[in-house]
């Protein structure tokens, strides 16, 4: 059997999910990995924290995911300069969510001197 290269091809308005999704329970369902990853990456594009850290998440599956089209909409819930809650759901088009991350993330200071080194 020939494997597509991609968990997920995009579409118009979402990903179709590929036969790499699969889940060992049923064929027609997907293994939460897959969504959960697809998830993580469309909250960190929907950042407003450039350079940021994710730090903390928390994931909720509602129903199982099915195998094809799905869509993922991204949203800052709570902006900060410092810190900020990112949440993205996924569904199959219409608009009943079947998994949501909510993602903490927060801004890295790149001006912290070096930590000592140790010599041995």
């Amino acid at each position: 059997m020939d494997l597509p290269a991609a968990l997920y091809v995009p579409t118009d308005d979402g990903f179709r999910a590929t036969a790499l999704t699969i889940g060992p329970w049923d064929p027609g369902l997907q293994h939460a990995g897959p969504p959960a990853a697809l998830l993580l990456r469309e909250a960190e594009r929907a950042t407003g924290i450039e350079g940021g850290q994710t730090v903390r998440l928390t994931y909720d599956i509602f129903a199982p995911v099915p195998v094809g089209p799905v869509r993922v909409r991204a949203s800052v819930v709570r902006p900060g300069r410092r810190i900020e809650l990112v949440e993205a759901t996924l569904d199959t088009g219409d608009d009943r969510p079947l998994m949501r991350v909510a993602a903490w993330r927060m801004r890295v200071r790149n001006d912290a001197p070096a930590a000592p080194r140790r010599h041995r």
